[in-house]
C-alpha cells in the first residue's frame, strides 16, 4: 500500500520548462556592456576592413545581443556605404566589430 505522502507526490507541480528557464537565467548573467574602442583599435579595424573583399576568409569578434561573438568564415558581402559585412548569413555592422583579422 502506498502512503498518502507518496501518493501526493504524483500531484506536485511539474515544470517541463525548468531547464529552459535555468538556461535563460544563465544567459542573462553572461550579458556585457559594449566596450568603448580606443582610437588605435578603430584605426586597426579600419585598415583590415579596407583590405577585405568578397570571398575573403576572416576571423571576427563583434557585439550582438548584449554579448561578444567570435565567428570565422568567408565574407559573402561587404557594403562600405552602409558599413556592414555578411558572413554565414550574419549581418555585422562595422561599429559592432571589436577585433577582425584576415586568415
Amino acid at each position: 500500500m502506498v502512503s498518502r505522502i507518496d501518493r501526493a507526490k504524483q500531484f506536485l507541480p511539474f515544470s517541463a520548462l525548468a531547464p529552459l528557464q535555468q538556461a535563460l537565467r544563465e544567459k542573462e548573467k553572461e550579458q556585457v556592456q559594449k566596450l568603448e574602442l580606443s582610437d588605435e583599435m578603430i584605426i586597426d579595424i579600419s585598415n583590415v576592413l579596407q583590405k577585405i573583399s568578397n570571398k575573403t576568409s576572416i576571423e571576427i569578434e563583434y557585439y550582438y545581443d548584449r554579448r561578444y561573438i567570435k565567428l570565422v568564415g568567408i565574407v559573402e558581402e561587404i557594403n562600405y556605404i552602409k558599413k556592414y559585412l555578411v558572413i554565414k548569413d550574419y549581418k555585422i555592422f562595422f561599429d559592432d566589430i571589436l577585433k577582425i583579422c584576415i586568415i
